[in-house]
């Protein structure tokens, strides 16, 4: 009557965050995989696309739609750049309201979830949860 091929919570994998103990060990994952694509997808894909848009106005020959493509494309090079900059601000501003007692938490954690590496193994989360 009941699948077997569920996963038991007891199963499951958990790793530690800084002070943060029980996290899904997925969790990470999933994090770093999203950060890593709005870091490095968005300003691809926003340059693609001016630049064909720039290739269909070179094509099209007139010199009012070049100008305004070539204007798209600088706006969207700033755009690119300004995902790289709020990415790398945000993690300035919390490693800085961090207080000293907690630095070392807080970069962990950071490291942990944006870039999947130096999660550390846990026990589990609540006990109430498990099976």
């Amino acid at each position: 009557m009941f699948n077997s091929n569920l996963v038991n919570a007891a199963d499951l994998e958990y790793v530690a965050c800084g002070n943060a103990e029980g996290i899904p060990a997925a969790v990470p994952q999933l994090i770093s995989i999203v950060y890593t694509l709005l870091i490095i997808g968005t300003p691809i894909i926003l340059i693609i696309f001016s630049i064909v848009a720039l290739l269909k106005a070179l094509t099209g020959g007139s010199a009012d739609d070049i100008k305004k493509a070539k204007n798209k494309l600088i706006k969207k090079f700033i755009a690119a750049a300004l995902v790289f900059f709020v990415a790398g601000i945000g993690k300035f501003v919390i490693m800085k309201a961090a207080d000293a007692s907690e630095k070392d938490s807080v970069s962990a954690c950071l490291e942990c979830m944006l870039y999947n590496s130096g999660c550390q193994p846990s026990t589990g989360g609540d006990d109430a949860y498990r099976a």
